[in-house]
């Protein structure tokens, strides 16, 4: 489960009970005061995944030494099992772009990853994964599953596959789930994304692309019993967003279900991660 740093998710944590096998962290959260990390990480007391939007893999430029030493750093405060970013750039040297933006779709591209990858994984020292973006344009010749499956391949390590920038990018251009899974390496999959949200509220929430936003969260939960289907899926970790497009979270009970599906569809009897 995703918890960000704040009351609410302590709050809701408490009602939840110690039912999550694992945590992800948002390491963006805790830069300015990384003792926080510490606290946070011993406070769970669960395994940790980290999370960043900070490497920038697609900027054709070294990444910068200070940012993988101060990045080596927090993992090491919270003890993460693997690291995550995004098959994106986040801007060029001097000037950040705000947001999270889809690289260009080219061989070229693909090699500015795997530098950038390649140059990160010598100083950090826990596993890096890369993320599946929200496609807000197409630049490039290739599909970013195409993309993102050259990436991993040549630099060699693993997916965060993220259902919901999937849905997202439908808002955008024409995004199709099982064709993403079906050209992505399954196999290395090593975690998923799935947000989940009130239910009642996204049923009330209209979508011009989904019909509801509701109906949006169903076409995912399909696809992932598609995804399992697939030889060589064995994901470590399955992580909860509870932020879907709405104001509050799920009820606790709705949380409960599903991460007992999410478990007895990609874990059995082994539970989430470790």
């Amino acid at each position: 489960m995703l918890v960000h740093n704040s009351k609410t998710y302590m709050d809701y944590l408490d009602k939840l009970g110690d039912i999550s096998d694992v945590y992800e962290l948002l390491l963006i959260q805790y830069m300015n005061e990384p003792d926080e990390l510490n606290k946070m990480a011993d406070r769970l007391g669960k395994p940790i995944i980290a999370h960043t939007t900070r490497f920038s893999f697609g900027t054709d430029a070294p990444v910068e030494r200070n940012l993988l030493d101060n990045m080596n750093d927090l993992i090491f405060r919270c003890k993460a099992k693997w690291c995550g970013d995004h098959l994106c750039f986040t801007g060029v040297p001097g000037l950040g772009s705000g947001g999270l933006l889809p690289p260009i779709m080219n061989e070229e591209s693909v090699d500015v990853f795997v530098r950038g990858i390649l140059e990160a994984k010598k100083v950090i020292n826990t596993p890096l994964l890369i993320e599946n973006v929200v496609q807000y344009y197409q630049v490039g010749t290739m599909s970013q599953a195409q993309f993102l499956k050259d990436v991993v391949e040549k630099a060699d390590i693993g997916i965060v596959l993220s259902m919901e920038n999937i849905s997202t990018s439908k808002s955008f251009m024409e995004s199709d789930y099982y064709e993403f899974i079906d050209t992505i390496p399954v196999e290395r999959i090593v975690q998923i994304h799935c947000t989940i949200g009130n239910s009642q509220e996204q049923k009330e929430m209209k979508s011009d692309i989904f019909g509801t936003i509701y109906d949006k969260q169903m076409m995912q939960y399909e696809a992932l019993e598609y995804l399992v289907k697939k030889r060589g899926v064995k994901p470590k970790a399955f992580i909860w967003e509870l932020e879907t497009e709405t104001d509050s979270h799920p009820e606790v009970e709705e949380l409960r279900q599903r991460m007992e599906w999410a478990n007895s569809l990609f874990f059995k009897n082994k539970g989430a991660g470790y």
